[in-house]
C-alpha cells in the first residue's frame, strides 16, 4: 500500500465562502477539495449537504484507517493459527468516535 499524508486531516474553516470544502492534512497542506456540482453530468456532489459529508468522509479517512489497522492485528492468526486475542471494546469504541466524526457537521 503505498504512503498517504499522515493525520488527522480537517476540515479548513476558512474556506467555506469560495464554494469549495478543503481538507487540509496536520501541517495545512491540501488533501482534498470538495465541489458542489455546477455542471449536469454528476461527477462531483449535487448539493452543500453531500459536499460536506464528502468533505466529511475524507477527513476521517486517517481515523477509520487506524481503527481497522487496530482490529486487524487483534484479528490476525499467530504462526500456529492462533488468535492472539478479541476485539476489545476500546477497540470497538475508536471505530464508533471514527465514524461518529463523518456525522459531524462541518
Amino acid at each position: 500500500m503505498s504512503e498517504h499524508t499522515a493525520g488527522p486531516w480537517i476540515i479548513d474553516p476558512d474556506n467555506k465562502a469560495t464554494g469549495c470544502l478543503r481538507v487540509l492534512a496536520a501541517d495545512g497542506g491540501m488533501v482534498a477539495e470538495c465541489w458542489v456540482n455546477t455542471r449536469w453530468d454528476n461527477k462531483i456532489a449535487r448539493t452543500t449537504g453531500q459536499q460536506e459529508a464528502n468533505a466529511r468522509l475524507i477527513a476521517a479517512a486517517p481515523a477509520l484507517l487506524a481503527a481497522l489497522e487496530a482490529i486487524l492485528d487483534v484479528l490476525k492468526p499467530d504462526s500456529l493459527g492462533y488468535f492472539q486475542g478479541d476485539v476489545n471494546l476500546l477497540t470497538c469504541e475508536h471505530m464508533i468516535q471514527a465514524c461518529e466524526a463523518i456525522k459531524e457537521v462541518a
